[in-house]
């Protein structure tokens, strides 16, 4: 198995510019999906944003007007642009960034060619687009940084959780994962689970150890990599049992963190686990064949830690770590409803349904009988 390195988008060209999540605002589209009608080369579709919405846009990093083409049995609407479409804002044409293959299209970004007011989409093709649907909507996209920030102080998962949870899982995972077999202090033979210290994604080391709500196994990945995997086409699905890992159902998992903390040597890259969550790291096969006194060095590295005699990460020096904050107001509602248990005044709220959204109302002034009718409306030639 290979890390799923070309997975990850790439690094922005802007050495200044955040890599980015994206999530639909609610109640959030300006121009809802449309067909350009057939043979029809050049249409005009006229938006409008109010003086207020468009300051709020262009003050807030972290909210777009994007605007994307994609094929209409596509339920997922990932961006699709047909050769031949064309698309200028108020005249200014704009670049499609399609990328090597279907997977690799983006949408188009509006908000630094728009005004107060009206503004025009000008769609030009030279071929029959009649199978692909375009939309302007509102999106939300915080920075990966800030997402993680919010991530560590809302959802991570005490140590004490983390244990009764790997506890209650433990025969199911044991059975699963191949298991190995350790002797206990009364002599009784137990189960044990091997665990890797490295993300399955890209296989390198785990910073920050997460994993989905509804993950029942051990392993982890690292959150950063994950929300990288997610930043272009957002499957939101974990990389270890492939089920549903939204945004707001992540889990931080300080006793894994612990574990990695306490185990800072490279020479190491899998620990066990018992029944009772004690931990011991296993050495690199080739360090096996070294001749070494029983009682040496060697073999305290590799003595058994009870949860008892773990140091937990100090989550504030981690948050420190990752830089400054966002600027207050800047990101709006937080989206991570806090664990139960856990200190915080999320609201869980923020992110309603199945699946990750953005409640942008009261920041846009969106009138409630109309979502779009104070941002935008009317489409096809004005």
């Amino acid at each position: 198995m290979k890390p799923n390195l070309s997975a990850l988008p790439p690094p922005p060209s802007n050495p200044n510019e955040e890599l980015r999540l994206t999530f639909p605002v609610r109640d959030g589209v300006v121009l809802e999906p449309f067909r350009l009608e057939h043979n029809l080369a050049v249409s005009n579709h006229v938006f409008h944003l109010r003086p207020s919405v468009h300051q709020t846009l262009m003050w807030r990093s972290d909210l777009e007007l994007q605007f994307k083409c994609y094929h209409h049995e596509d339920r997922q609407m990932n961006t699709n642009w047909p050769a031949s479409v064309q698309v200028s804002v108020n005249a200014t044409p704009l670049t499609i960034e399609r990328g090597d293959n279907k997977t690799s299209h983006k949408p188009l970004h509006l908000k630094h060619v728009c005004q107060p007011g009206r503004n025009t989409i000008q769609i030009t093709v030279t071929a029959c687009c009649c199978s692909h649907l375009f939309v302007l909507q509102l999106v939300h996209r915080p920075s990966v940084r800030s997402v993680l920030q919010g991530l560590l102080k809302k959802r991570l998962l005490p140590a004490e959780h983390c244990i009764t949870k790997i506890k209650r899982n433990f025969s199911s995972v044991a059975a699963s994962a191949g298991n190995t077999t350790l002797n206990g202090e009364d002599g009784v033979e137990q189960t044990a689970i091997k665990v890797s210290l490295k993300c399955p994604i890209t296989f390198r080391r785990i910073q920050l150890p997460a994993r989905g709500h509804d993950c029942k196994h051990v392993q982890c990945f690292d959150l950063e990599s994950y929300l990288q995997l997610n930043c272009e086409r957002g499957t939101w699905r974990c990389p270890v049992c492939n089920k549903t890992a939204l945004l707001e159902g992540l889990e931080v998992d300080q006793y894994m963190w612990g574990i990695l903390n306490a185990i800072q040597n490279s020479e190491f890259e899998e620990v066990t686990i018992d029944p009772t969550c004690s931990w011991r790291p296993v050495p690199i096969k080739s360090e096996l064949h070294i001749k070494e006194d029983p009682d040496g060095p060697l073999a305290k590295r590799f003595k058994t830690m009870s949860p008892s005699q773990m140091t937990m990460p100090n989550v504030m020096e981690m948050i420190a770590q990752l830089g400054p904050g966002p600027v207050p107001g800047a990101q709006g509602p937080s989206p991570y409803p806090p664990h139960p248990g856990q200190h915080g005044s999320g609201n869980g709220g923020d992110y309603p349904g199945p699946g990750n959204s953005y409640h942008g109302q009261g920041n846009f002034d969106f009138p409630h009988h109309n979502p779009s009718g104070g941002v935008g409306g009317g489409g096809g030639p004005p």
